[in-house]
């Protein structure tokens, strides 16, 4: 975690008093697997701290429309088959494509992360805000630990995400299984957080989950 954290907040809120722009950011990278809440912690974190949220999949969709710096790229690799009646990628489609192939998945990634990390890193440098979330289901590929001071782990239980998908997106137990097989195991995320924030219970519960892990950051930041 780079120094200075708590001096950044003070300045946050300062400049929130003053109507003044912060100069100084906090950026937390929140990562973690698919189902496992990551957009609720973002909310969380917007509406309680004001935090401005980035979101890697939001931005990984608008290179990959027409013109974006990775449309080219999408449709050299996967050929006009992924363009919908509209001219823009089936993104629906294109994922069919690769959560089947793990090599097709590499490929894709390869193709869009960079533009999305030269974005992410463009929009880093111009903020104003006082508070960043950047968030990837992807953290090495996004390269979270290089952009952001704290990267967080939203840890939820494999059986309770899936119940979720099927709840929330309408997934069947193979689909749910299969998008998470080419994902990062527990083990791997938790040995890339500093912070770890468990996710199976209540929204209210995941609440004070992450006003702990702000105060957590706060403290530590003073303490350095």
């Amino acid at each position: 975690m780079r120094r200075e954290i708590a001096q950044r907040l003070a300045l946050r809120h300062a400049g929130r008093r003053t109507q003044q722009p912060c100069t100084r950011v906090i950026v937390i990278g929140l990562t973690g697997g698919v189902g496992a809440g990551k957009s609720t912690v973002s909310r969380v974190l917007a509406e309680e701290y004001g935090a401005d949220v980035l979101e890697a999949d939001r931005i990984a969709a608008e290179a990959m429309l027409p013109g974006g710096a990775a449309f080219a790229g999408v449709l050299a690799r996967f050929g006009i088959g992924v363009l919908a009646g509209d001219g823009t990628i089936d993104r629906a489609c294109l994922a069919q494509i690769v959560y089947k192939d793990p090599a097709q998945l590499e490929a894709l990634e390869q193709i869009v992360h960079p533009s999305v990390f030269e974005t992410v890193r463009a929009r880093l440098r111009l903020s104003r805000h006082g508070l960043i979330v950047y968030e990837a289901a992807l953290p090495r590929e996004a390269r979270l630990s290089e952009l952001c001071d704290t990267v967080w782990y939203v840890r939820t239980a494999a059986e309770e995400r899936a119940r979720r998908l099927k709840d929330t997106r309408g997934y069947s137990g193979e689909r749910s299984r299969q998008i998470m097989a080419n994902q990062l195991s527990d083990e791997e995320f938790l040995a890339l957080a500093d912070v770890v924030i468990e996710n199976n219970g209540s929204e209210e519960a995941l609440r004070a989950a992450v006003r702990r892990a702000v105060s957590d950051l706060k403290r530590k930041g003073r303490g350095r």
